[in-house]
């Protein structure tokens, strides 16, 4: 991760005069960081500061479009003077502020060249003068057929005529940030799912573990603690079925991955699965369900597993039959008392 990091920070300081080969290893470097990073915000961070000196200009902006708000958000922005970049970080751009520039850029997927600022009415003169535009360079950012947003490139001090080439330069980096984007979006929803899941696995279960892909156990509540009657600290970073010891009804020591297999929720009620008996730290057993349900990650295939227990009910006929049973046992005891 670091060294597509350090070669394009390099072409930013020790390179002036940029040629193609530069060019093509910084859009290479850029390619790699955004396959690298985990974090959407250290991309852009990164990209609003490597771009501009592709194209000889000092100004770099990211803004995401929110299409229920019908607005662009601003996510990033890059200058040498710091204020110049805080003043496109200051508010949304309505889209009733640019409509041409929405339906050209957001519609049309267009890049869009401002050069005759002021006279240009692309934008409006409040929003011209607010930025200290000269001219502009607008391209959005598309994945997967849809725009995420837009990026935008300036420069404060003098007017710059954006060449083909250096639109080219500019259009394939924001295609890697349209796919980084897509990629934090998809992460979020990956973490929702994770959070919805759990939450319907607390409600239909008596205990949760969720564990990494050796099978050793990441986390569980306090319910699950009191459930299993096992502490965490003796839990965590071991595998679960060492310590449990899982076995069927005839006596046969059970393994994690037999309880891989068929869907744990079935019309959001538990599923009748794989019966076992768990070993508390007490000593005792306890008889419940068991399913292992994977959360997959942004690749389609389980990152984590979370293991549901759920225990076996008693039939109220044999529960009448144990509680008579008892009773007749104290009263025998009594009589012989």
């Amino acid at each position: 991760m670091a060294e597509p990091l350090a070669s394009c920070h390099r072409l930013m300081f020790e390179e002036r005069d940029l040629g193609e080969t530069q060019i093509l290893a910084a859009l290479i470097g850029v390619s790699e960081m955004v396959g690298n990073l985990t974090e959407l915000q250290e991309v852009l961070k990164t990209v609003v500061r490597i771009a501009p000196q592709l194209v000889r200009v000092d100004r770099c902006a990211v803004f995401l479009y929110d299409r229920k708000g019908k607005n662009l958000i601003p996510a990033e922005a890059y200058s040498p003077r710091p204020t110049l970049s805080d003043v496109l970080l200051e508010r949304k751009i309505q889209e009733e502020e640019v409509p041409r520039l929405i339906n050209k850029v957001i519609n049309q997927r267009l890049p869009c060249v401002i050069r005759d600022l002021p006279q240009e009415d692309m934008l409006p003169q409040n929003m011209i003068k607010e930025w200290e535009l000269k001219s502009m360079l607008v391209v959005p950012l598309v994945s997967k057929g849809q725009t995420q947003g837009i990026m935008t490139l300036d420069s404060t001090t003098s007017r710059h005529y954006f060449t083909s080439k250096e639109i080219n330069i500019v259009t394939g980096i924001a295609n890697q940030v349209a796919t980084a984007i897509e990629n934090g979006r998809l992460q979020e929803e990956c973490l929702r799912t994770y959070r919805r899941i759990e939450g319907i696995a607390d409600q239909l279960s008596d205990a949760v573990l969720k564990v990494d892909g050796e099978m050793k156990v990441k986390e569980l509540t306090k319910e699950s603690e009191k459930f299993l009657d096992w502490k965490a600290e003796n839990l965590k970073g071991k595998r679960w079925a060492k310590i449990l010891k899982p076995k069927d009804i005839s006596g046969r020591l059970l393994e994690e991955m037999d309880f891989v297999g068929a869907e744990p929720l079935v019309n959001g009620e538990m599923s009748k699965g794989q019966k076992a008996f768990v070993m508390r730290e007490s000593g005792g057993r306890v008889y419940c369900y068991v399913r292992a349900l994977p959360l997959r990650g942004r690749s389609g295939q389980p990152s984590q597993l979370l293991f549901v227990f759920k225990k076996v009910p008693i039939p109220k006929r044999r529960k009448r039959k144990r509680e008579e049973e008892k009773r007749l046992g104290l009263e025998e005891a009594l009589q012989r008392f």
